[in-house]
């Protein structure tokens, strides 16, 4: 009885020094696993915050910096948590025109000014100009719950839906609709993903980290963290779910245009030529076609956008894309019709 005593204080105390290495390890080898107490930024920052129906949307009143190696910019959200820099009140006194989309039509690296949206804020004084870039999420599942939940009160005369057929489709593969309406369109969306706020802390809270005594363990947080993305990958969907559910958000946006009598335009931008292999011109090729036959104004952008010098390296629009998109919308004077 001793012996098997000696032997289990013995294999406890191995295994409390095996613990304590391995620690030690980790903290030296991996130190991006994060414990609690969290430290300031611990996530990285992202130009986002908590939403309760959406995976994020703006800040009110933000000073985001975007730094990397081809761009160091700035992003600012007004009051309403829009980027707007003109918007001083969500009272309409002139026609509306509300942009939608992801971190194309958000500017991703550039300045406001330099984005086609602020170029046309800029350029077109007759018109009020409402960007919901990130505000009404990234992707249009979100866009079409935004537009039930908030969009309607700001009362557009158009919408400009900007479709980016890179990964559109591929987003919707992570987004979980928590709550459709009679249509089977979605109003409340959650998301598989893990996102920072614009101070560095994760938008929704982990359970771990909140652990007493094991949330300061990187071993703990790496291992449940790890079994933790196992279960949000068995949550995602296949391409073809993904582009049902791209089909039916589309649809709704275009069912709530129809029946508000808001004149609805699609914007489709492509891939980075040298990004877009066979599979992704067919994507691009089959999403224009399915939104031509909403029988809506729609612009194309593949075969004007088709050198690299309009996109930054990460595959972004640069200042010179952001002005073609801007002269293409410009030209065909779609905005004062």
């Amino acid at each position: 009885m001793i012996k098997f005593i000696k032997k289990l204080i013995l294999s406890i105390f191995i295994l409390i020094l095996f613990i304590f290495i391995l620690e030690y390890l980790l903290s030296l080898y991996l130190p991006q696993i994060k414990t609690y107490p969290l430290e300031e930024n611990s996530f990285g920052k992202y130009p986002s915050v908590y939403s309760d129906y959406l995976p994020f949307t703006l800040p009110k009143n933000m000073i985001f910096n975007h730094s990397r190696e081809e761009f160091n910019v700035t992003y600012v959200t007004n009051s309403f948590g829009y980027l707007n820099k003109k918007m001083k009140t969500l009272e309409k006194y002139k026609k509306r025109i509300l942009f939608l989309g992801d971190s194309f039509t958000l500017g991703w690296g550039n300045n406001y000014e330099q984005s086609f949206v602020g170029l046309i804020e800029t350029n077109f004084n007759d018109l009020e100009i409402i960007n919901a870039a990130y505000h009404a999420g990234y992707s249009p599942d979100s866009y079409y719950a935004f537009l039930i939940n908030e969009g309607i009160k700001l009362k557009p005369d158009t919408i400009i839906v900007v479709i980016y057929s890179g990964n559109d489709v591929e987003d919707l593969k992570s987004t979980i609709w928590t709550k459709i309406d009679a249509n089977n369109y979605p109003l409340s969306i959650d998301t598989t993903r893990e996102y920072s706020d614009y101070k560095g802390n994760l938008i929704k809270s982990k359970w771990n980290y909140e652990t007493p005594i094991l949330g300061r363990s990187r071993l703990f947080i790496g291992f449940t963290n790890l079994i933790d993305k196992k279960i949000r990958q068995q949550k995602e969907v296949s391409y073809d779910k993904a582009y049902n559910k791209f089909k039916i958000s589309v649809h709704g946006i275009n069912n709530f245009s129809e029946i508000n009598n808001i004149k609805l335009i699609f914007l489709i931008i492509p891939k980075k030529p040298k990004k877009c292999d066979e599979f992704c011109l067919n994507e691009h090729k089959k999403i224009k076609e399915f939104i031509i036959n909403l029988n809506k104004t729609t612009i194309d952008m593949k075969d004007i956008l088709k050198d690299e010098h309009y996109y930054e390296k990460d595959g972004h629009l640069n200042n010179y894309g952001n002005n073609i998109v801007f002269n293409s919308i410009k030209n065909i004077n779609l905005l004062l019709n």
